[in-house]
C-alpha cells in the first residue's frame, strides 16, 4: 500500500480572531514538510461525513495570502458544533470517515478547537487504536475561554482579552460623560460559562487615565445577590457613574445560573450546554428597581470572539507557531531551515528567535541583501541563535542564492566591497571565448551595438550594475545612491530598446545610422530622438576610447595586465 502523503484540516466551535493563523500555519508547515495535498474540511467533521472538502492549494496561491489568512475573520473553511456518539453507539459513523481518510490518503487529521473538539480528535485516536488505523489525530488549542485542559494559555484569549480591555474602557469613558446630576449603573456580560479569564480581562482597562469597572464577578465564585445589591448601593453614594463586569457563567449557590432568574431560552447545543444570555439584562432590570436609577446592560456577544480588527499579534503569531511545533512533533524531519527577510532588520532577528526557541532550526537563509542593507541582521541571528547562515539572496532569480560566506559579509559590512564573489560571478556567467573576440573587436576599433548588447547581457547575467557596484571596495551608502542614479537600470533597458530597434546592419555598422534612421529607431523603442542621438554620441566615444586603451588590454603579450589584459574576463 502506499504511504499516505496527506494532511486534512478542520475548524470546530466558535471562531476566535486567530483560528485562521493556525490554519495557516497548518498549510505552510505541511507544504514546507513535502506533503503532497492540504484538504479543507467544510464545516469540520460534519462536512467531512457529507464528503464537503477542498485542496487549499486551489485557496492559497502565495505567501501573501497566508498573510491574508491569517489575519482573515472567523472560520475560514466554516465551523460546526458536531458531537460524535461514542463508538460502541455508533460504529457506522466511524467507518465512513476513515473509508473517507483512507480514499483521500491522509496521513494527519488535525482539528483546531476547543474542549469539545479535543474530545472528538480523542474518539477518532480511540478508534484508529482499536482498528489498527495508522492516521496520526492532532488536537490544535483554540478557545477564548482560556479553559483547555493542560495548557497555559490558548490562542484567540489573548485578542479577545485586548478587544474586551479596549471596550471596557469606552464603556467607562461613555458612562462617565452621561452622568451629570443622573447616576448610571452599566453592567457587562462577558463571555465564560465556567472560566472567569476573560471577564477578569476586564480589569486590564485600568490605568493612569481609567480606573477600570468597579465590580468584577467570576464564574468561579458563588454569586450571591444580596450582597451584590449592597455592595452597588454603597458605590452609588461616592460615584454617579457605576460600571460591573459580570461573567456570563455566574452561578447562585444552589448551582443554578443568574440568567436562569429572568427570561432565558432553553436551547441546549449538541454538547448538552445550556445557552446563557440575559445576565446583564436581568442584573440591570433587578438594580433598576432596587436602586431607582437609570441601567444599561451591554453584552459584548460575539464581538469579543472575532474582533480581527484589535487581534493580538503575539497572538496570531503563537497561534501559527502552535502549529509548526504540533507537525514536527508528529512528523519525521531531517532539517529545518528558516528563511527570514534582511530588510526587516530586529524583526528578522525577532522572528529567527522564536522559531529557534519554539520550533528549532538547524540553518537560516537570509534574503534580500541585494537592497539598502548590509547584513548586520546576518551577525545578529548567528549571535541569538546559534545557529550557521547557510545561503543568502542577492536577487529575486534562483541563481542570486548565494553560499554564505563569513568573510565576505564582514568585508561587505565594513565597507571593503567582496571582489572573490563578483570573480565567481564573472567566471560563471561571462564566455572566455566570446569575451576575447570582443577584446580583439575593441583594439581593431570594430565593437559594434550587437556587441555593446552582448556586454548588456553578460551583466545581467552578473547580477545588473546594483550587485557588480555592491561587491567593489568603498562603496558605501552614499556612493552607491550617486552611482546608481547614474546607471539607472530602467536606462539600462531603455538603451537595450534602442538597440533592438535597430536592423542587424545598424547594429553592426553604426556608421550608415542617419536622421531618418534614428527617427525610426526611436518610434520602434518608444523614446525620444535626442536619447538616441546621445547614445549613438557616447558610443562613438566609447570606441575611441577603448582604441585608446587598446595597449592596456595585452596586445601581444606586452600590457602590464598580461596576455588577456586588465578586462580580459569582463563585458568591456
Amino acid at each position: 500500500m502506499a504511504k499516505k502523503r496527506n494532511i486534512i484540516v478542520g475548524q470546530s466551535g466558535g471562531p476566535t480572531s486567530v483560528i485562521n493563523s493556525s490554519l495557516a500555519g497548518v498549510y505552510k508547515n505541511a507544504v514546507e514538510r513535502g506533503f503532497d495535498k492540504v484538504y479543507g474540511m467544510l464545516h469540520g467533521i460534519q462536512g467531512l461525513l457529507d464528503e464537503q472538502y477542498i485542496d487549499l492549494s486551489t485557496q492559497i496561491h502565495s505567501e501573501l495570502d497566508i498573510e491574508l489568512l491569517k489575519r482573515t475573520p472567523s472560520a475560514f473553511l466554516g465551523s460546526c458544533r458536531y458531537k460524535l456518539p461514542e463508538i460502541h453507539e455508533d460504529r457506522a459513523i466511524y467507518e465512513k470517515i476513515f473509508d473517507i481518510l483512507n480514499k483521500l490518503e491522509i496521513y494527519a487529521f488535525i482539528y483546531i478547537g476547543g474542549n469539545d473538539s479535543m474530545d472528538t480528535i480523542k474518539k477518532l485516536s480511540d478508534y484508529a487504536i482499536i482498528t489498527g488505523q495508522t492516521q496520526k489525530f492532532l488536537g490544535v488549542p483554540k478557545t477564548i475561554d482560556n479553559d483547555l485542559a493542560l495548557t497555559d494559555h490558548t490562542p484567540g484569549f489573548g485578542s479577545a482579552a485586548k478587544y474586551i480591555a479596549a471596550s471596557t474602557k469606552e464603556v467607562i469613558r461613555d458612562a462617565e460623560g452621561l452622568t451629570y446630576k443622573k447616576n448610571m449603573i452599566t453592567i457587562m456580560e462577558i463571555m465564560g460559562r465556567n472560566a472567569g479569564w476573560l471577564t477578569g480581562a476586564t480589569a486590564l482597562s485600568k490605568s493612569e487615565d481609567c480606573e477600570g469597572p468597579d465590580l468584577i464577578y467570576l464564574p468561579e465564585v458563588p454569586f450571591d445577590i444580596e450582597k451584590f445589591l449592597a455592595k452597588v448601593k454603597d458605590l452609588l453614594k461616592k460615584k454617579s457613574s457605576v460600571v460591573i463586569a459580570v461573567s456570563e457563567g455566574i452561578k447562585l449557590a444552589d448551582g443554578r445560573y443568574v440568567c436562569e432568574l429572568g427570561s432565558v431560552g432553553d436551547y441546549v447545543d449538541a454538547f448538552g450546554h445550556k445557552q446563557l444570555q440575559g445576565t446583564a439584562t436581568y442584573l440591570a432590570n433587578f438594580l433598576a428597581a432596587e436602586c431607582g436609577c437609570k441601567t444599561r446592560a451591554v453584552e459584548l456577544s460575539t464581538l469579543q470572539r472575532s474582533a480581527s480588527h484589535m487581534a493580538s499579534r503575539v497572538d496570531i503569531d503563537e497561534a501559527m507557531m502552535e502549529e509548526l511545533q504540533d507537525i514536527k512533533a508528529n512528523v519525521h524531519v531531517d532539517y529545518s531551515i528558516l528563511v527570514v527577510d534582511s530588510m526587516t532588520g530586529q524583526d528578522a532577528v525577532n522572528v529567527a528567535t522564536t522559531f529557534s526557541e519554539k520550533v528549532g532550526i538547524d540553518g537560516v537563509i537570509l534574503t534580500k541583501l541585494d537592497g539598502d542593507t548590509r547584513g548586520g541582521a546576518a551577525l545578529s541571528i548567528r549571535a541569538v541563535t546559534g545557529k550557521p547562515i547557510l545561503y543568502v539572496g542577492m536577487g529575486e532569480k534562483l541563481s542570486d542564492l548565494e553560499q554564505f560566506y563569513p568573510d565576505r559579509m564582514a568585508s561587505r559590512i565594513l565597507g571593503m566591497g567582496d571582489i572573490l564573489t563578483m570573480i565567481e560571478k564573472a567566471q560563471e556567467s561571462i564566455d572566455e571565448e566570446a569575451s576575447m573576440k570582443m577584446v580583439q573587436k575593441m583594439k581593431k576599433n570594430q565593437f559594434d551595438f550587437e556587441d555593446y548588447l552582448e556586454s548588456m547581457h553578460q551583466m545581467k547575467k552578473m547580477g545588473g550594475i546594483g550587485a557588480l557596484l555592491s561587491m567593489m571596495p568603498g562603496m558605501g551608502g552614499n556612493q552607491m545612491k550617486q552611482l546608481g542614479d547614474a546607471v539607472d537600470e530602467k536606462k539600462m533597458a531603455r538603451i537595450e530598446a534602442i538597440i533592438l530597434s535597430m536592423t542587424v546592419k545598424e547594429r553592426q555598422n553604426p556608421d550608415v545610422l542617419n536622421p531618418s534612421r534614428k527617427r525610426r529607431i526611436a518610434n520602434g523603442a518608444g523614446v525620444d530622438i535626442s536619447e538616441v542621438n546621445r547614445l549613438v554620441k557616447q558610443f562613438e566615444q566609447s570606441r575611441k576610447m577603448m582604441k585608446q586603451m587598446s595597449g592596456m588590454m595585452g596586445g601581444k603579450g606586452k600590457g602590464r595586465f598580461g596576455k588577456k589584459g586588465m578586462f580580459g574576463k569582463l563585458p568591456f
